[in-house]
């Protein structure tokens, strides 16, 4: 799988965010927009694919392993972990995205604030099928999940 691309992962663990950097990854933007009987609307999207053996570190570069959203919150040690997870209110999601290479954790207001390129994740899909290369987690974020980002 062609992935060139780097993101910042945000999970929130109790009140606690934690870091990790995914090298490795490939992030697709799709810009449309339909048009229905009540009008027009945008259904644009990001997608992230992340391969099962992408590289994950924490914020002290130290490699951490994936867990499944329930394991990961019952974790006495997330700082070695990660997950994807996507739910939660808009006011804290449980996983977020930042574009590229972040230093240091932070709640999804301070990543809006500070960065371009937030992606709030609101689907997770497992493809854990065919060849072991092209194993991979799919993640999406319709636009109106988003921030920081040129549409027009």
């Amino acid at each position: 799988m062609y992935a060139p691309h780097t993101v910042s992962l945000i999970n929130q663990h109790g009140q606690d965010y934690y870091l990790t950097i995914l090298r490795g990854v490939m992030v697709q933007d799709q810009e449309r927009r339909a048009v229905l009987q009540a009008g027009d609307y945008d259904s644009s999207y990001t997608k992230i694919f992340i391969p099962f053996e992408a590289d994950a570190r924490n914020a002290d570069d130290e490699e951490v392993t994936y867990l499944p959203p329930r394991q990961y919150a019952k974790s006495h040690e997330p700082e070695q972990h990660w997950t994807l997870q996507a739910d939660g209110d808009e006011a804290g999601r449980s996983s977020f995205f930042v574009r590229g290479e972040i230093p240091e954790a932070c709640s999804l207001a301070e990543a809006r604030e500070n960065y371009d390129g937030v992606i709030i994740v609101t689907t997770v899909s497992t493809r854990d099928y065919g060849q072991p290369g092209m194993r991979h987690w799919e993640v999406s974020s319709r636009i109106n999940e988003r921030s920081g980002m040129n549409y027009d």
